[in-house]
């Protein structure tokens, strides 16, 4: 299924709108919800729950642009793109483009019918869609970010994470300046080659995020085809992530963390201690599900395993 998209309006020198239509049963307030719960969004996102808008400065194509996606009727948003003062007016290959990034962060084009068709296989996943159905999680802004989010935020509480997410912003990311504020975005693995680890251990990395955080980038440059995150997106995902554990430091979690909520992915599945302490009781003939039965338990939920692991999300954080 796709998302409709009307014909670009232009509305000013530097603005163009565009309304985007996603399939059935989408709410973008719970979509922001979800953002905002499960930690997908940045600094850069400026959300608004009751007003159902996220404005944010975003690359695409190259160019910078700030963009705000607003829904009035619950369903449909109303997507506008402004470009920065001295830039063209964006171009339909813009919009195009912006119309991606939401559909990729927000999976605006799923078909949820055949979501619930795939889960509705047993009684675990009868009880997911009964009491998650039809929502529809987010995802993050990027599979760049989603994996270097993955990395730094391992194992440290959410507000020293967020320091140190602030820090390599600040340091190593483009300074931007819209409508009079300044942003710092996520530095590219480019910029990143810049990082020396005795510096990032200066700002409070540890010596082995410090480590990751300069190889990971080398690794990516030296070896753009191999880690091309457009064409992971065609690979099966356990060969996405395979190949994403190639890269120093990143294991299974980083892994399909950045496959299932980055690229993203509607068939991966994150194993870890969450997930599968919510299936044992369902699957488990012992007190611990094996990564081998934890593996074959999911995969009956294909081709939308991620919903599966989402709504497994939910239920372990008893989230509605």
């Amino acid at each position: 299924m796709t998302v409709t998209m009307s014909e670009p309006t232009h509305i000013g020198d530097d603005t163009v709108q565009a309304k985007l239509t996603p399939t059935e049963y989408f709410s973008f307030a719970q979509s922001l919800e979800f953002i905002e719960d499960s930690g997908a969004n940045n600094h850069l996102d400026q959300i608004d729950v009751k007003a159902t808008t996220l404005e944010r400065p975003i690359y695409l194509n190259d160019k910078l642009f700030w963009i705000r996606l607003e829904s009035q009727d619950g369903h449909t948003i109303e997507m506008t793109l402004t470009a920065p003062e001295g830039q063209e007016i964006p171009n339909q290959a813009d919009v195009d483009a912006a119309a991606q990034w939401a559909n990729r962060r927000f999976w605006l084009d799923v078909d949820m019918e055949a979501v619930k068709k795939a889960l509705v296989t047993d009684k675990y996943g009868e009880e997911l869609v009964t009491r998650f159905f039809p929502a529809r999680p987010a995802n993050y802004p990027s599979a760049w970010e989603a994996l270097i989010k993955s990395v730094i935020h391992s194992q440290i509480f959410p507000g020293f994470a967020a320091k140190l997410d602030d820090y390599l912003c600040r340091n190593y990311g483009t300074e931007v300046k819209f409508k009079g504020e300044t942003y710092h975005m996520v530095p590219t693995p480019e910029q990143l080659l810049n990082a020396i680890p005795e510096d990032l251990q200066a700002a409070s990395f540890s010596r082995q995020k410090a480590d990751y955080l300069t190889t990971i980038p080398k690794q990516m440059t030296e070896d753009p085809a191999m880690y091309d995150f457009e064409a992971m997106l065609d690979l099966d995902p356990e060969v996405a992530v395979k190949r994403l554990k190639g890269l120093h430091g990143v294991g299974d979690w980083t892994a399909q963390n950045t496959v299932m909520r980055g690229l993203p992915h509607l068939d991966a599945f994150i194993d870890e201690k969450a997930t599968r302490a919510t299936l044992t009781p369902y699957y488990g003939k012992e007190d611990k599900l094996t990564k081998k039965q934890a593996k074959e338990a999911v995969e009956r939920f294909s081709p939308y395993r991620a919903f599966a692991c989402y709504y497994t999300y939910m239920k372990h954080f008893n989230m509605e």
